[in-house]
């Protein structure tokens, strides 16, 4: 008798400690996230129709302190919110009412913004090389309207779990010459290169791209 009470004893204090991992490991929303540190992921690459350009002077003569760049040497505040999970498919970005449902896969986290945007040239009948082209994740699921123009939502990529991201950011230059004047498009955008648009570049287009991890840690 006495040992049957001791086994139901162990199994009763297993089933407990069973319990309280469980509730441990349920994870409680809203999470916030701040920044930790940037760090380069892939170094400044210059694509042109002929196939990259390795020169380091020519890569930085195109550049000419354009922004982004060397945002790994820009000053930020640890303490400044960069986004919050209220729930798990959902986040807010910073302090504004930027809102992004999340699909979740493994460690990557897909962010798509609730809003519609419109991009400058519609993804399945390009008209020159833009930004759209450029971004290895996308938003498919909305229609394509007319005059070279795209609906569809801002896509994030970011990997890790509550406790860090890495949130994925891309510095990007588009340079067209046309007649002698050279036109240029620039930016920075939270998404990863999509190397096979550099095999798809016009003649008479340069493009430069730098890719960076914004870590972000929970408090």
């Amino acid at each position: 008798m006495k040992n049957q009470l001791t086994l139901f004893a162990i199994c009763a204090l297993f089933g407990l400690l069973m319990n309280s991992c469980t509730k441990d490991n349920e994870q409680v929303f809203p999470v916030k996230f701040y920044p930790e540190s940037i760090e380069v992921k892939s170094a400044a690459r210059m694509f042109r129709s002929t196939g990259e350009v390795k020169n380091a002077m020519e890569i930085s003569t195109a550049l000419n302190g354009t922004p982004y760049f060397s945002l790994e040497k820009e000053p930020f505040d640890k303490n400044e919110l960069a986004l919050t999970f209220t729930t798990e498919d959902s986040v807010v970005i910073g302090n504004s009412d930027l809102k992004f449902s999340v699909k979740r896969d493994g460690k990557q986290f897909l962010f798509y913004s609730k809003a519609t945007i419109r991009v400058d040239a519609d993804p399945r009948n390009p008209n020159g090389t833009t930004l759209w082209h450029l971004l290895k994740y996308t938003y498919n699921g909305v229609p394509i309207s007319r005059w070279n123009t795209a609906l569809t939502k801002e896509t994030r990529v970011a990997y890790g779990n509550f406790k860090e991201i890495r949130l994925s950011a891309m510095a990007y230059l588009i340079l067209r010459s046309s007649q002698g004047s050279v036109s240029s498009n620039s930016g920075l955008t939270f998404n990863e290169f999509n190397s096979e648009s550099a095999t798809k570049l016009q003649p008479d287009e340069t493009v430069i791209v730098k890719e960076y991890e914004l870590v972000l840690r929970s408090r």
